[in-house]
């Protein structure tokens, strides 16, 4: 059952990597082939699921309803989301280094709530976002049921049809 949840958050990943390139979001696409490719390590076996890729797993989701909302009401989004991509980068290299879920910093683990619908101007703000808008990490005994999981990835799905349905190069 959880590796049909992996497959799927896989391939919703894999779907949104080339749908952002196509319209021109090469940053979103970058993120989203840096996700793919620890849910392929999942997938083969050389990387476990813990709550640690899961609270990066989700911190990448609301990052990425934010860039779909936000460019669905117009606005550009330019930011590379190097922070993020280097949480994942750091990840796969040394998991163990993120295992200290209650202690570990906003940086490392902690996912952060809904990203607002407004636009924010600075493109610092936007990684700003992505990394300093928890208030706390979870505790230890916090862990996300396969549904969660699975409903966030439909969520993810959803909101890359609608970056195709616009049609716009951005």
């Amino acid at each position: 059952k959880n590796l049909s949840i992996i497959n799927d958050i896989f391939r919703a990943a894999h779907s949104l990597k080339s749908s952002a390139a196509f319209v021109g979001l090469y940053n979103l696409s970058d993120l989203a082939h840096k996700m793919e490719n620890l849910l392929q390590l999942t997938r083969d076996g050389k990387l476990q699921v813990k709550l640690p890729l899961v609270n990066l797993l989700f911190q990448c989701f609301d990052l990425i309803k934010y860039v779909i909302r936000s460019v669905a009401e117009g606005n550009k989004i330019e930011t590379p989301f190097t922070d993020m991509i280097q949480k994942l980068d750091a990840y796969e290299k040394d998991p163990t280094s993120f295992s200290n879920v209650a202690g570990a910093s906003s940086a490392q683990a902690a996912p952060f709530s809904n990203a607002p619908a407004s636009p924010v101007p600075a493109q610092k703000s936007v990684e700003a976002l992505a990394t300093s808008a928890a208030s706390s990490a979870p505790a230890k005994s916090v862990s996300y049921s396969g549904l969660e999981i699975h409903l966030e990835a439909e969520e993810v799905r959803e909101l890359e049809e609608e970056i195709r349905k616009s049609g716009k190069c951005w």
